[in-house]
């Protein structure tokens, strides 16, 4: 587990090659002396250097153990001393069109998406992340990212707060719509109708509202929402950022209403570890809120409906507690199940209850499950606690 790693360097991308290079100066810095530290990165990188003080060697690993990155390997850094502060300068390059099964991430001509989930930079475990780059990008191209972002002859951005990844998002143009308050600015790449934008700032203006009714207003000033140039691998929250699929085609359907929902969701729910079985609260959690945001702009009867369907796919599956994020049930355990686990204690508790306790988590540093249990029992004792820890469990 590492806590800080800052990059500062610079980042060349050609859309229609495919291809980026990076030549980074990173920081890494981590709680533990060790000899031996370890990073992530996308599968097909090519490293032309890697110059360290104190380094004996370094040893290609083929594969990784975090859950989202199946299309990466592991770099493995052998020091002549334990350490837990260091720093080294990697240059390297690499080349994919469309990364892994989840296709989320991708170097290509019309739309280049990449974070977290195609490690383009080298990524260090759990490490929260800082960066000072200035991006080439090879045509008439488009930027977006978290930070403070600059064009110049080059791009320049500088991210001071920490982040859970570096997100790059590159198209030909990008558009933008926001909300008559300025709190939800929706941009698109060229070649997306208009009217779906609009469609979804509509519907988000009520599902950012109502969220923030039923939980506390968030810290940032414009939650800024993203719609892919794809149709495939769902949508993901970065800080303040929503980067969401192309679901034109769903218009006024009632699924995208409550995935609109769930993403929202999680600008507030996100503080547990994703790569465990911990994620549970990250995501049932914020599918608990999208359902009551279905109840309350929907109707019960399509609340009753969903919970329903939810208890038929929770039929004979694992248990929340342990199950393994690279499971096939993870997705059905971490949405379904544990949703209608936070639903049968809202209705033992009661809701308003329920939803005032949750209000107290969010004032948690950290989530997981010892502590939501413990702060369930504090607030509505032994009984409730015992319940809890049994579904967990069944």
């Amino acid at each position: 587990m590492y806590d800080n790693a800052h990059y500062n360097g610079s980042v060349k991308i050609a859309p229609a090659a495919n291809y980026l290079s990076g030549s980074l100066q990173i920081s890494v810095s981590t709680n533990q002396e060790k000899q031996e530290h370890k990073f992530i990165i996308q599968k097909s990188i090519s490293i032309k250097g890697l110059e360290c003080a104190g380094l004996i060697k370094y040893k290609t690993l083929q594969g990784n153990n975090n859950p989202f990155m199946e299309d990466a390997k592991t770099i493995v850094l052998y020091f002549d001393k334990p350490v837990k502060e260091f720093s080294f300068i990697l240059f390297y390059n690499l080349k994919f069109a469309i990364n892994g099964k989840w296709e989320t991430n991708r170097i290509t001509r019309d739309w280049t998406e990449l974070g977290i989930y195609a490690p383009w930079y080298p990524y260090f475990n759990n490490a929260k992340v800082t960066y000072e780059l200035t991006i080439n990008i090879v045509g008439d191209y488009e930027l977006i990212s978290i930070g403070d972002l600059k064009k110049e002859t080059n791009y320049k951005l500088v991210c001071k707060t920490p982040q859970i990844s570096i997100l790059l998002l590159v198209a030909n143009k990008f558009n933008s719509l926001i909300s008559p308050d300025n709190t939800i600015n929706v941009h698109w790449p060229d070649g997306l109708a208009d009217q779906y934008p609009k469609h979804l700032l509509e519907i988000s203006q009520d599902i950012y509202f109502s969220l923030t009714e039923m939980l506390e207003p968030t810290n940032e000033s414009k939650i800024n929402m993203i719609i892919a140039n794809r149709n495939k691998a769902g949508g993901y929250v970065r800080r303040n950022y929503i980067i969401m699929q192309n679901k034109e085609k769903l218009g006024d359907n009632e699924g995208l209403f409550k995935w609109l929902s769930h993403e929202f969701g999680h600008i507030w729910w996100y503080k547990a570890d994703t790569n465990t079985w911990q994620d549970w609260l990250n995501e049932s959690y914020a599918e608990y809120y999208s359902l009551q945001i279905i109840k309350k702009y929907k109707g019960e009867n399509a609340y009753q409906s969903i919970i329903h369907k939810k208890e038929k796919t929770s039929e004979n599956k694992p248990p929340i507690k342990e199950i393994s994020r690279r499971s096939d049930d993870a997705y059905t355990v971490l949405y379904d199940k544990g949703c209608l686990l936070l639903i049968s204690l809202a209705n033992f508790v009661g809701e308003a209850e329920f939803l005032e306790f949750n209000k107290e988590l969010l004032k948690l540093k950290e989530l997981n499950t010892n502590n939501w249990l413990e702060l369930l029992k504090t607030k509505f004792g032994n009984e409730a606690f015992e319940i809890a820890n049994k579904m967990l469990s069944e």
